[in-house]
C-alpha cells in the first residue's frame, strides 16, 4: 500500500502562524486532525478536576466532573467538525441541544435546592473551547481554559478578599476604572503650543498617572488581603508599593512604641525602599524599555545595597514580629490622581526647560529637587525625555540616581526625626548600603554605555 505524502499541516493559515502551536511543526495531514479533539480533551480534562474538587462543597447547578467536562470539550470540537463538513445548520443544532441541556439541568437542580450558575456557564465556555479549538484557536482556547479553571479554584480567596474591601475601596476602583477607559480615550495624544510646552502631551501624562495610581492602589489591595498583622516583611514589601515614604514614616513611629523591635522595623523600612526601585524599574519598562539596559544596574544596586545593610542588622535577630497594623489607607483618590498628573506635567516642563536652558546640569538640579518629594515623576519625566533623544540615556540614569538619593536623604531624616534612637542607629547601615551599591550600579551602568 502506498504511503501517503507527508504535508505541512498547520493549524491556523499561514498569516496568523505565529499563534498556533504547530507553527513549527510539520506532521501528517491524518495526525492533524487529531490535533483539536486532543487539545479539548486535555482543557476539559483541566476543567473537568477543579470542577470535581467542588462538588464536595456542595451540589452544582450542573453536576459534572472530571468525565462530564472532557466530553464537553469534545462535543464542542465535534459541533465545529459537523458544521464544517456538514453545514451550518448542524452546528446549530448541536449547540442549541447542548444550551438546552444546561438549562434543563439548572433548573432540576434548583429545584433540588442547588444555587448559583456557576458550573453551568464552566460548561458552556467549555463547549465553546472545544469549538475554538477546531476552528484553528487551540491556543487561544488552551489559555482561557486555564484562566477559568484558575478563576474557578480562587473561589475561597476572591469570597475572602471581597470581605476585606471596604465600601470606599471599591469606589475607589471604580474611580479608577473611569479613569482609565473614559477620561484616557478623549484626551488628546499630542502636544500643545511653544517651547517649552511642547513637552505636554495630555494622553501621555494621564496614561503614567493611571499607572502610577494602579501600582499604588495594587498594593494597597495586597495589604488588604494579606493583613497588616502579617509581619513586617510584608509590610514592608507592599508597603513600598503604596509608597516607601508612607511605610518609613509608619515603622519609624512604631520604634519608639518598640525599641526592642528597631532591627525587624529596619528590614521592613529596608525593604520598602527596595520595592520603590521595583516601582521605578516597571515605570522605566512601561515608558522606555530600552532604557532599562542602562538602568537596571544602578536600581538592582541600590535595592541590594540596602537589603544587605539591613541584613547585616537584623542578622542574628531570633524572632520576627507578627503583629505590625501600620495604618494604610487608600492611596488613590481622583484629586490625588489630578494632583500628581499636574505634579508630573510641572516636572516634565521643568526638566525639559532646564534641559534646553542650563544643559545637563539644569536636568541634575531638577531631579535632585524633584526627588525630595516623589522619585516617581522624575523617574517618568527621564525616561519619557530618553525615549525622545530629549536627553541621553547615560543623563536619565545618572538623573533617576540622583531622584533616590535625595529621596532616600529625606526618608532617613523622618527615620531620625520619628523614630526611636536605636532605630536610626540600626538604620545606617541601610543607608549606607544603598548609596553604595547605587554608586557601584551607576558606575558599571555608565561603564556599559
Amino acid at each position: 500500500m502506498p504511503r501517503l505524502p507527508r504535508t505541512s499541516a498547520r493549524i491556523l493559515p499561514r498569516q496568523d502562524a505565529d499563534s498556533s502551536l504547530l507553527t513549527v511543526l510539520d506532521v501528517d495531514q491524518r495526525l492533524a486532525e487529531f490535533f483539536p479533539f486532543l487539545v479539548s480533551l486535555a482543557l476539559g480534562a483541566l476543567v473537568g478536576i477543579e470542577r470535581e474538587r467542588s462538588q464536595v462543597e456542595g451540589p452544582s447547578s450542573f453536576p459534572g466532573g472530571i468525565r462530564t467536562f472532557p466530553l464537553v470539550a469534545l462535543l464542542g470540537c465535534a459541533a465545529g467538525w459537523l458544521g464544517a463538513r456538514v453545514g451550518p445548520a448542524a452546528f446549530i443544532a448541536v449547540a442549541g441541544g447542548f444550551f438546552l441541556l444546561v438549562v434543563a439541568s439548572y433548573v432540576v437542580t434548583s429545584l433540588k435546592g442547588a444555587s448559583g450558575i456557576t458550573t453551568a456557564l464552566a460548561s458552556l465556555l467549555t463547549f465553546l473551547f472545544g469549538v475554538m479549538a477546531h476552528e484553528d484557536r487551540a491556543l487561544l482556547a488552551a489559555a482561557l481554559a486555564v484562566g477559568m479553571t484558575a478563576l474557578l479554584s480562587l473561589r475561597r480567596p476572591l469570597h475572602e478578599l471581597t470581605s476585606k474591601i471596604a465600601q470606599d475601596d471599591l469606589y475607589a476602583a471604580l474611580k479608577l476604572a473611569a479613569l482609565t477607559v473614559i477620561v484616557l480615550p478623549v484626551l488628546p495624544d499630542r502636544t500643545f503650543g511653544p517651547e517649552p510646552l511642547d513637552a505636554l502631551n495630555p494622553f501621555r501624562i494621564w496614561l503614567l498617572v493611571v499607572l502610577v495610581a494602579a501600582m499604588g492602589f495594587l498594593g494597597y489591595v495586597g495589604v488588604k488581603v494579606l493583613g497588616p498583622g502579617r509581619g513586617t516583611v510584608a509590610a514592608g514589601l507592599l508597603g513600598g508599593l503604596v509608597s516607601s515614604t508612607a511605610t518609613t514614616w509608619s515603622l519609624s513611629g512604631r520604634s519608639r512604641e518598640r525599641p526592642d523591635l528597631s532591627r525587624p522595623l529596619v528590614l521592613g523600612i529596608a525593604l520598602a525602599w527596595s520595592t520603590m526601585c521595583v516601582r521605578m524599574f516597571l515605570e522605566i519598562a512601561f515608558v522606555n524599555a530600552p532604557l532599562l539596559a542602562q538602568a537596571t544596574p544602578m536600581l538592582l544596586g541600590t535595592m541590594l545595597g540596602g537589603i544587605a545593610g539591613a541584613g547585616t542588622v537584623y542578622f542574628g535577630v531570633q524572632h520576627l514580629p507578627g503583629q505590625h497594623d501600620i495604618p494604610y489607607k487608600n492611596p488613590f483618590s481622583v484629586w490625588s490622581a489630578v494632583r500628581f498628573g499636574a505634579f508630573f506635567a510641572l516636572i516634565l516642563l521643568v526638566a525639559n526647560l532646564a534641559q534646553r536652558r542650563f544643559q545637563e546640569a539644569g536636568v541634575l538640579v531638577a531631579a535632585g529637587a524633584s526627588g525630595t518629594i516623589e522619585v516617581d515623576a522624575m523617574t517618568l519625566t527621564l525616561a519619557r525625555l530618553a525615549g525622545t533623544h530629549e536627553v541621553s540615556a547615560e543623563l536619565a540614569v545618572i538623573g533617576i540616581a540622583i531622584a533616590i538619593a535625595s529621596n532616600t536623604i529625606v526618608k532617613t531624616a523622618l527615620a531620625v526625626a520619628l523614630g526611636a534612637r536605636v532605630l536610626w542607629r540600626d538604620l545606617l547601615p541601610t543607608v549606607f548600603g544603598t548609596f553604595a551599591g547605587g554608586t557601584a550600579g551607576l558606575y558599571v551602568a555608565l561603564r556599559w554605555m
